[in-house]
């Protein structure tokens, strides 16, 4: 029963893992799309047909309809992992056969803090966000 246990943990941190990455990837690639197809990126929804009719070009952001699902996710990812951590740190205390995978939960909770300071100081992570929530 533990070795199970164990095994989901260390499933649970590449999931919470991959759902940080796809977040930066999507938001990355979505702002460097569309700065590479207009040579600007449009500040919110409303200027974006201004940039449209300026260049005649198409406005494709990667998965716009999924977008909100996606910050969702990575909002999420933060919340269950401020939880999930520290409540596996207690179950150790209780069955000492439980596993913590150190090095999963380092690199988890380094990427959410690299994130969320790139988030809020550089404009590739923070536009995806704002674009789609607007």
């Amino acid at each position: 029963m533990i070795k199970r246990v164990n095994i989901l943990t260390k499933i649970f941190y590449w999931v919470l893992i991959l759902a940080n990455l796809m977040y930066a990837g999507v938001s990355v690639y979505s702002y460097y799309s569309v700065y590479y197809t207009f040579g600007t990126v449009p500040s919110s929804e409303d200027y974006t047909l201004e940039v449209i009719g300026t260049t005649g070009k198409a406005f494709n952001i990667f998965p716009k309809d999924m977008g909100f699902l996606i910050i969702l996710g990575f909002i999420f990812s933060i919340i269950i992992s401020v939880v999930f951590v520290p409540g596996l740190i207690l179950a150790k205390h209780i069955n000492a056969k439980i596993k913590i995978h150190s090095g999963l939960a380092f690199i988890l909770f380094s990427m959410i803090v690299v994130l969320i300071i790139l988030t809020y100081s550089t404009e590739a992570l923070s536009w995806y966000p704002g674009y789609i929530l607007d």
